[in-house]
C-alpha cells in the first residue's frame, strides 16, 4: 500500500481496511519517512513500513517477514522512528492548531476559525513549541511536515 493516494492518505484508512480484511498483512511503502506518519501507520495496523528507495534483497525480505506474520522495520525507518520515540504527543487541539499554523494562519486567525480566544491559542502554540523544542511558527511548520505531523495536500 503507497502512502498517496488520490484524495486521501492511505494511513487514515488502514483501520477501515482491517475491518473488512481481518487476515490482510499491509506492508506501507512510502517516499518518505517522518516518525509521526510511521507510528501512526503502524499503530493503525500495517505489519511493515519501508521507504521507496528500498533495495530489492530488503523489499523481499519484508514481504517474506510479512507473510511469515512477523513485523519489519527497515531498519533506516527504525533509526528515524527512534529519533523522537520520547518525546511528548501533541494533543488533537494542538495538531489542530498546528495544522492551521502551517497553513500560514495568524493567532487571531486561528482563533476565530476554532472558535476559542486568542489567549488560548498562544497557551497551545507555546505548548506546541515546547513538545516540538522549537522557538518560532517557521521551526514548527517545518518540522511539523518533516516528521509527518501535519500532512500537505499539494
Amino acid at each position: 500500500m503507497s502512502l498517496r493516494l488520490p484524495d486521501s492518505c492511505a494511513i487514515d484508512v488502514l483501520q477501515d481496511y482491517f475491518l473488512e480484511n481481518e487476515r490482510a498483512k499491509i506492508i506501507v511503502l512510502a517516499d518518505s519517512a517522518g516518525d509521526a506518519e510511521i507510528s501512526k501507520a503502524l499503530k493503525r495496523g500495517a505489519s511493515s513500513y519501508i521507504c521507496k528507495n528500498v533495495s530489492a534483497n530488503e523489499l523481499i525480505k519484508a514481504i517474506r517477514s510479512v507473510h511469515s506474520g512477523k513485523k519489519y522495520i527497515q531498519p533506516e525507518v527504525a533509526a528515524i522512528l527512534s529519533e523522537n520515540l520520547f518525546q511528548e504527543e501533541l494533543t488533537p487541539t494542538e495538531t489542530r492548531i498546528l495544522s492551521k499554523i502551517v497553513a500560514g494562519k495568524s493567532n487571531k486567525e486561528i482563533a476565530y476559525n476554532l472558535d476559542i480566544s486568542e489567549n488560548t491559542v498562544k497557551t497551545h502554540v507555546k505548548n506546541i513549541f515546547d513538545k516540538l523544542g522549537v522557538s518560532d511558527r517557521t521551526s514548527a511548520a517545518t518540522l511539523a511536515i518533516r516528521r509527518g505531523l501535519i500532512r500537505l495536500d499539494l
